[in-house]
C-alpha cells in the first residue's frame, strides 16, 4: 500500500486543532481546537460519472463548512453517532454539547456541564444507543441516545481513555498510570487487564509508559484483504514510547507486541479492519539511530530535539506496510474516511488529507481480472475470475488466501491451508502449512506445491514461482501444458512426443550463505530461522533473472535457472526497496522504495571504474564487477526519479517504456523522458501496443460478487493511449495520413503504423495502407490490401474493410445495400455471431439446414459456458437429440430425458449412452428399454442384476436365452443364506418372482422365531407375510389365465371358459408340487417339494395356527375359560405346525379351569402318548393326571358339539371364528376376501380389519354401518 498527502485545509486565525473525526456513514468531518473552535466540514466529489477520474482521483470541494458556536475553551473530544446523526463534543472546561442535524444545519440539542472535572474521553457504542463519558477525577456517566442517564459511578481513578467492546457489553477504562480495567455495560468490574507489552520494555520505560491510544475495531465492515490468519486481531493499545499491543479481544493470553519506533500520539483502525495507522514523531537522534531503545526515545522527547511527524501503517497481523512523513510541528489526531481510501490529520492549524492506495490481493491474466476479498460469515476468501471478453465472473472459494500473482498463462495462489494456533503462540508460524496453487484463467487448478516456510514475498515469471521470507528464497520451476520450464531448450511438446518425463524443479537458498553455497533441493536444505541485519524486502523474477532487494538498498541479480549470483546494485542512500519489476527484456529494473520513491536502473549499462566519482555525482551507481574487465562495472541509475509512486508496469513489447501511478496521475516514461500525465486512480493491468489498461479496484471491491445480479461494470476497466499514439491520431486528423506517417516514423512502433493502416483502409488509400502494414510486418493484412485492389465494387471493398476493423454492423449494412445477404451471413458465421445469423435467415436468404446449424452453434456457445438450460432450448429447435440429452442430464431433468428416449430411433448409439446414464441413476426400466433397443440384451440383464431387479432379469434371460442368470440367482441366494441374511434372501426371491422359495424361507424364519426365540407374534406376522406372497403370485397367475381365456370369445361362454381355465391352473399349481417327488428325487428336494406343496395348498395354516394359539392364551388370561378351551381344541388340527405338547398342555389347562374334565382327560392321554417326550416329564404328567382325576371324575358337564369332538379325536378341521375361536354352525358369518377365514357377524363388532391377515374389511359387507362406527 501507499499513502500520500493530497489536500490541505487551513483553519482561520491559525487556531491549532486538537481533535478530528470523520463520520463513517454520512461523510461529515468534525474538528475542534483552541478558543472553542468547532467546525463541521463535508467533501463532495465533483467528478461525475467519468470513470477515469473516479475514486481518489476525482476532485473534491467543500459542500459544508459550518462553524458551531457554544464552546469557550479548547475542544478536546469529538464523538460521532452516525446511526442517529448526532455529534457530541466536549471542551477543556468540562462543557458537553450534543449537536443534531436539522434542515442541513447543525444545532445544539443538549448541553451538560458537571462543573467538577474535565472530560477526558467519550465514546458511543457501535449501534449508537449508548455513550460513555469519563472525567479526570474518575467519574463515569453512561447515557442513552435520547439524553437519559443510565448509570453513573465514581471509580476513584485518574481516568484517561475509554473504549466500548464491539458488541457493547464491555467497557475498557484506561488510567493515567497506564492501568487498564474491564467493566461490563452495567458498571460492574470484571477484571484488570494484563498488558504483555510491559514485558518487552526496559524497567524504566515500563514505569513511565503512558497509554496514548486505544481502539477496539467493531467489525462492522467486511474485510477487503484476504488474510484469514489476521482476523480477530482487533484490540489495539498504544503507548507513548512507541510500543503497541494488538490482541484478539480482552482475553488473549499471548497478544502481539510491536515497536513502531515512534513517540506515539494516537492509533486508529481502518474501516475494514485490515490496517491500523499510528501517528507520532521521531527525533533527529532516532533518525540517526533507528535501533535506539524505548527508554532513549522517551528521554529524547524531553530535550530540545526537533522531531519529525510520521504516520505508519501496519496490517492487522502486525506486518509493517508503509510510512508517510507529515509536515508541521505537532500532530494531534487521525481519522479514516468510510471507504478507507482517505485519512484526515489534525496538524497544527491545518487539516491534512492523505490518499491511501490499498494493496489489494489481485492480478491480471489473459484479459481476466482476478481479485479477492474476505467473507467473514463463511471464514473464506472469495477469488473472482472476471473475464473481460465475455463479461462473465466466476467465484472460487479458498480457505485463506495470502498472495495472488500471475504470468502470461497462469496465476498462482498462495494459501494457508491449516493455520496454526496463533492465539497461543504467534511466533510459531512454522506450524502453518502453506500451499502454492497454479491455476488457469478460469480458476481450474493446474498444479500445486507445498511450501517449506511461511512466505512474505511472492513473484511469478514465465517459468518460475519465487517465494521468500526475510532470508530464505525458494524457487519452483514449473511446467504447464502451455509452456516449458526445462533448461535444455526442449519444449514440453517435444518431451511428450519423445516420451521423456517432464518434472518441475525446486531450489532453495539462504541469502546470507549464497556467496559460498549453491542452491539446493528442499529435501536437503536446512532452513535457518536466525534474524539477519539486512533482511529481504522484495523480489521479482523474469524469464532470465531473479532480483532480490534488501533493507539496506542492495539488490542482487541471480541468473535463472542456475541461481548463480551475477551482479549487485545499490539504489542509493538508505532507501529500502519495497517493490521491483523487470522490463520485458530484463535489461532495466523499476524500483519503488518504502517511502514511495521511484527510480530506474539500466542493468546492462557499462560504466568506467576510473570515472566512478564523476559518475556518482551524475547518478551512476557502483556495482560489483562480473569478471569481464577490472575497469568496467555494470549498471547505471537512470535520471528518472519520482515521488509518491504506488504502482508501475513495464510495456510488454518495448523495453524502453514504463508507466507508473504517481498519486492520482498516470505517467508514461519512454527512456528517461516523461510524457504528459493522465488523471486516474486505477490499478495498472497491462501496458501493450502503446495502450495502458487499468482497473478501478476501489469500486469493484465495494460490492461482493454474490450481492450483484451482474458482474462488475466494464466501465471500471479503462484503456488509456500513450502520448505518441495520441499525437499520430491528432496529426492524421489535422494534416492527413502522410503527416501522420512522418510522426510515426520518427518514433516507430508497430501500433502506430497499424493505426495509420487502419485509417488508410477507411479512406481506401491502399498504397498507404500497404506501406504501413509492411512496417507492421502483418502479412495477412497485406494480402487483404491486395484482395481489395482486385475488387471492382467499392461498396464491397468498404464492407471488407469494415469486417477487418471489426465494425460488423457497418459491414452488414453495406452487404445488404449491395444485395449480398449471403456475404453478411458468412461474415456473421465467421465471427461466431450466430444469433444474428438466425435473424438474417428468418428474413430470407437461407435454407433449413443453415438454420439448424445456427441453432446448433448457439446451443454450443451456451454449453461451453455451462449454461445448460439456455443451450437445451436451442438444441430442441435444431433437433439435436444428442446434445439435448447431454443438457437434460446436466440439468438433472431425468424424467424429460426418459420421455425423450421414445423418439430416438432403434439402433442409435445414443441409446447406449442413455442406457448407461439411466443405469447410474437407478432408472432400470428406462435403462433396459434403451439397452434392448440398441441390441444389447446382455447389458440389460446385467443392469437388472446390479440393481436387484431379478424378476425382470429372469424374464429377459428367458426371452433372450441367457440361462446362466438362473444359476447366478441361486448362488447369490445361497451366499446370502450362508451369511445369515435370510430376509435379504427373501427380498431377492420376491424380486425374482419366486414366491414359492420366498414363502418357504419366510416359513422357516417364522418357525425359528416361534420355537427358538419364543416369539409367536413375530412368527404369526412372518407366516402372514409368506401367505400374502403366495396369494400375490396366485392372483397374478389367475389374472393372466383369465385374460388369456377371454381374448377370443365373448358373453357367458367366455366367462365359463376363463373360470374353467383358472380352476384348472390352480389345481395344477397345487398338484404339480406334489408330483415333484419321483424315483430319482433326493431327500432335500422331496422335503422342499412338500414344503412348497404345503405352502401353496393352504398358505394361511401357519398364520392361523399361531393366531389361534395366542387367541386361546388371551381368552384364558381374560377369564373366558370356555372360549379358551374351544379355541385350544381348534389347535389340535395344527399339530404339524405347533408343538403337540404345547397344544395339549394348553387344552388340558383350559379344560380343567372350565371343569370339562372329560376333555381334560383326553388331553392328558394325548400328552402321555407323545413319542418324543422325556420319561421324567412323562412320569410327572401321569402323576398330575392321577392327582386331578382322583378328585374329579373325567366327565364333562355337557356334551360339546360334534365338530369339537372330531377335531380333538382325529384332528378333523372345522370352520371357526377367528375372533372368538368358536365353531361356526349355522350362524351368519363373514369370509375375509384375503385369507378366506370366517368370523361371526355378531362377534365382528367394530372391527374394520381382519384379525388374522389385517386386511381392511370393505364397507357394505353386513354388520355395523361404517358411518356409525
Amino acid at each position: 500500500m501507499l499513502a500520500y498527502l493530497s489536500k490541505k485545509i487551513a483553519i482561520p486565525n491559525q487556531l491549532k486543532l486538537q481533535c478530528i473525526s470523520w463520520n463513517q456513514e454520512q461523510g461529515w468531518i468534525a474538528c475542534g481546537g483552541e478558543a472553542g473552535l468547532l467546525k463541521v466540514l463535508k467533501l463532495e466529489t465533483v467528478g461525475g460519472s467519468d470513470t477515469k477520474v473516479m475514486g481518489v482521483a476525482a476532485p473534491t470541494n467543500l459542500s459544508m463548512n459550518q462553524t458551531l458556536e457554544g464552546h469557550n475553551g479548547t475542544v478536546m473530544c469529538l464523538a460521532w453517532n452516525p446511526t442517529f446523526r448526532k455529534l457530541t463534543t466536549s471542551d477543556e472546561k468540562g462543557l458537553i454539547i450534543v449537536w443534531t442535524l436539522h434542515k442541513g444545519m447543525w444545532y445544539e440539542e443538549m448541553i451538560n456541564n458537571r462543573n467538577k472535572s474535565v472530560v477526558m474521553d467519550m465514546k458511543w457504542t457501535s449501534d449508537g444507543k449508548k455513550i460513555c463519558i469519563i472525567y479526570e477525577d474518575g467519574a463515569v456517566i453512561v447515557g442513552s441516545v435520547d439524553g437519559n442517564r443510565l448509570w453513573g459511578k465514581e471509580l476513584n481513578l485518574s481516568l484517561k481513555l475509554v473504549e466500548w467492546s464491539p458488541d457493547g457489553r464491555l467497557i475498557i477504562f484506561v488510567t493515567a498510570e497506564a492501568e487498564v480495567f474491564l467493566y461490563d455495560a452495567e458498571g460492574v468490574k470484571v477484571k484488570n487487564m494484563s498488558l504483555s507489552a510491559f514485558q518487552g520494555m526496559e524497567s524504566g520505560v515500563a514505569d513511565e509508559a503512558n497509554i496514548v491510544g486505544i481502539d477496539w475495531y467493531s467489525g462492522s465492515m467486511r474485510y477487503t484483504r484476504s488474510t484469514l490468519s489476521d482476523v480477530g486481531q482487533n484490540l489495539c493499545i498504544a503507548f507513548d514510547c512507541g510500543v503497541v499491543q494488538i490482541s484478539r479481544g480482552e482475553d488473549d493470553p499471548d497478544p502481539m507486541v510491536l515497536d513502531t519506533e515512534l513517540n506515539l500520539i494516537s492509533c486508529k483502525w481502518s474501516p475494514d479492519g485490515s490496517v491500523i495507522a499510528f501517528i507520532g514523531s521521531q527525533s533527529r537522534s532516532q533518525l540517526s539511530d533507528p535501533s535506539a531503545s524505548s527508554l532513549s526515545r522517551k528521554s529524547s522527547r524531553e530535550v530540545n530535539d526537533r522531531a519529525t511527524n510520521y504516520i505508519k501503517f501496519y496490517s492487522s497481523g502486525g506486518r509493517f506496510l508503509r510510512q508517510v512523513r507529515i509536515p508541521g510541528e505537532e500532530i494531534n489526531s487521525i481519522t479514516w474516511e468510510t471507504s478507507g481510501l482517505r485519512i484526515a490529520l489534525a496538524v497544527d492549524a491545518f487539516i491534512f488529507f492523505a490518499n491511501v492506495r490499498n494493496s489489494y490481493i489481485w492480478t491480471y491474466l489473459e484479459n481476466t481480472v482476478i481479485y479477492s476479498y474476505y467473507r467473514p460469515e463463511r471464514r473464506e476468501t472469495v477469488v473472482v475470475f472476471w473475464d473481460l471478453t465475455s463479461g462473465e465472473a466466476h467465484a472460487k472459494y479458498v480457505p485463506n488466501l495470502e498472495f495472488l500473482v500471475s504470468n502470461n498463462d497462469n496465476c498462482a495462489l498462495v494459501i494457508c491451508e491449516t493455520p496454526g494456533n496463533k492465539k497461543t503462540k504467534r511466533s510459531s508460524s512454522h506450524l502453518d502449512v502453506y500451499t502454492a496453487q497454479l491455476r488457469n484463467s478460469v480458476g481450474a487448478i493446474v498444479h500445486s506445491k507445498k511450501l517449506p516456510f511461511a512466505p512474505k514475498y511472492v513473484s511469478m515469471g514465465p517459468n518460475h514461482l519465487v517465494i521468500a521470507n526475510d532470508r530464505t528464497v525458494y524457487t519452483w520451476q514449473f511446467q504447464t501444458s502451455f509452456g516449458s520450464a526445462n533448461v535444455s531448450g526442449v519444449s514440453a511438446m517435444d518431451q511428450i512426443v519423445s516420451g521423456r518425463p517432464s518434472q518441475s524443479k525446486e531450489r532453495i537458498f539462504d541469502i546470507e550463505t549464497i556467496a559460498y553455497s549453491q542452491a539446493q533441493p528442499p529435501e536437503t536444505f536446512k532452513i535457518l530461522t536466525d534474524e539477519v541485519m539486512n533482511p529481504i524486502t522484495c523480489i521479482t523474477v523474469s524469464d532470465r533473472y531473479l532480483m532480490v532487494g534488501r533493507k539496506s538498498g542492495m539488490i542482487t541479480r541471480f541468473t535463472l535457472p542456475h541461481l548463480s549470483t551475477e551482479n549487485e546494485y545499490q539504489i542509493g542512500g538508505s532507501a529500502e526497496p519495497f517493490r521491483m519489476e523487470l522490463s520485458c527484456l530484463s535489461t532495466k529494473l523499476g524500483v519503488i522504495d518504502v517511502m514511495g520513491g521511484f527510480s530506474m536502473i539500466d542493468l546492462e549499462a557499462r560504466v568506467q571504474d576510473d570515472a566512478k566519482k564523476a559518475d556518482d555525482s551524475a547518478g551512476e551507481v557502483k556495482l560489483s564487477s562480473d569478471g569481464r574487465g577490472a575497469d568496467q562495472v555494470y549498471g547505471k541509475r537512470m535520471k528518472v526519479e519520482r515521488r509518491d509512486v504506488w504502482d508501475m508496469k513495464w510495456a510488454d513489447d518495448n523495453d524502453e517504456m514504463i508507466c507508473i501511478m504517481e498519486k492520482t496521475k498516470l505517467q508514461v516514461i519512454r527512456g528517461e523522458v516523461l510524457e504528459e500525465p493522465i488523471v486516474s486512480s486505477g490499478y495498472l493491468c497491462r501496458f501493450q501496443n502503446l495502450e495502458i489498461r487499468s482497473v478501478i479496484l476501489d469500486e469493484i471491491i465495494k460490492q461482493p460478487i454474490e450481492q450483484q445480479p451482474q458482474p462488475p461494470s466494464r466501465d471500471l476497466v479503462i484503456d488509456f493511449e500513450s502520448k505518441s499514439l495520441r499525437e499520430v491520431r491528432d496529426k492524421m486528423t489535422a494534416e492527413g495520413l502522410a503527416a501522420g506517417y512522418q510522426v510515426a516514423d520518427s518514433a516507430p512502433h508497430p501500433r502506430l503504423f497499424r493505426l495509420l493502416a487502419e485509417s488508410a483502409l477507411e479512406s481506401l488509400d491502399l498504397t498507404m495502407a500497404e506501406k504501413s502494414f509492411v512496417r507492421c510486418e502483418d502479412y495477412h493484412a497485406i494480402q487483404l490490401v491486395r484482395k481489395l485492389r482486385e475488387m471492382k465494387d467499392k461498396m464491397k471493398a468498404r464492407a471488407e474493410v469494415a469486417v477487418y476493423l471489426k465494425r460488423y454492423d457497418e459491414a452488414e449494412a453495406l452487404y445488404r445495400e449491395i444485395d449480398r445477404k449471403d456475404l453478411a451471413i458468412q461474415m456473421r458465421k465467421r465471427i461466431g455471431d450466430y444469433p444474428r445469423v438466425v435473424q438474417l435467415l428468418q428474413t430470407g436468404g437461407g435454407n433449413d439446414q443453415l438454420m439448424k446449424d445456427a441453432w446448433d452453434k448457439i446451443g454450443e456457445q451456451y454449453a461451453d459456458r455451462f449454461k445448460w438450460r439456455k443451450a437445451s432450448q436451442y438444441f430442441r429447435q435444431s433437433r439435436n437429440v444428442e446434445r439435448l440429452a447431454e443438457c437434460l442430464y446436466r440439468l438433472e431433468l431425468f424424467q424429460e430425458l426418459a420421455d425423450m428416449r421414445v423418439d430416438i430411433p432403434d439402433g442409435t448409439p445414443l441409446l447406449n449412452t442413455l442406457a448407461q446414464r439411466f443405469a447410474n441413476l437407478g432408472m432400470h426400466e428406462e435403462a433396459v428399454d434403451c439397452y434392448i433397443r440398441c441390441g444389447n440384451p446382455k447389458a440389460a440383464i446385467d443392469c437388472c442384476v446390479i440393481q436387484n431387479r431379478w424378476d425382470l432379469a429372469l424374464s429377459l434371460a428367458e426371452e433372450h436365452d441367457y440361462p446362466q442368470v438362473e444359476g447366478l440367482l441361486t448362488r447369490y441366494a445361497q451366499s446370502l443364506l450362508s451369511k445369515g441374511k435370510r430376509l435379504e434372501a427373501v427380498e431377492l426371491y420376491r424380486r425374482a418372482n419366486r414366491p414359492t422359495d420366498s414363502a418357504i424361507l419366510i416359513g422357516d424364519i417364522a418357525e425359528q422365531a416361534a420355537r427358538r426365540d419364543v416369539h409367536p407374534f413375530l412368527a404369526k406376522r412372518l407366516h402372514v407375510l409368506s401367505a400374502l406372497e403366495i396369494e400375490r403370485h396366485r392372483k397374478k397367475t389367475l389374472d393372466q389365465a383369465t385374460k388369456a381365456g377371454g381374448t377370443d370369445l365373448d358373453g357367458s361362454a367366455t366367462q365359463n371358459i376363463a373360470m374353467a381355465t383358472a380352476a384348472t391352473l390352480e389345481s395344477l399349481m397345487m398338484t404339480s408340487l406334489d408330483t415333484q417327488e419321483g424315483a430319482t428325487a433326493t431327500l432335500s428336494t422331496t422335503q422342499g417339494a412338500r414344503k412348497a406343496s404345503r405352502a401353496f395348498g393352504n398358505a394361511w395354516r401357519g398364520a392361523a395356527a399361531y393366531h389361534y394359539q395366542m387367541l386361546a392364551q388371551r381368552l384364558f388370561y381374560a377369564g373366558n375359560y370356555d372360549g379358551a378351551m374351544k379355541c385350544s381344541i381348534k389347535l389340535c388340527e395344527y399339530d404339524d405346525i405347533l408343538n403337540p405338547r404345547d397344544i395339549y398342555s394348553l387344552l388340558a389347562l383350559t379344560a380343567y379351569f372350565n371343569k370339562f374334565y372329560g376333555i381334560c382327560s383326553q388331553a392328558f392321554v394325548k400328552l402321555e402318548t407323545i413319542p418324543d417326550i422325556p420319561e421324567a416329564d412323562r412320569d410327572q404328567i401321569e402323576t398330575l393326571a392321577v392327582r386331578i382325576f382322583v378328585k374329579h371324575s373325567p366327565v364333562d358337564p355337557i356334551t360339546l358339539p360334534d365338530p369339537y369332538l372330531k377335531c380333538l379325536s382325529v384332528g378333523k378341521s372345522y370352520k371357526a371364528c377367528i375372533i372368538t375361536g368358536r365353531a361356526i354352525m349355522e350362524s351368519p358369518s363373514y369370509v375375509c376376501k384375503t385369507c378366506r377365514h370366517h368370523m361371526l357377524e355378531h362377534d365382528r363388532g367394530l372391527n374394520l380389519h381382519c384379525v388374522l391377515c389385517h386386511s381392511p374389511i370393505p364397507f357394505g359387507t353386513g354388520g355395523t354401518n361404517p358411518s356409525d362406527r
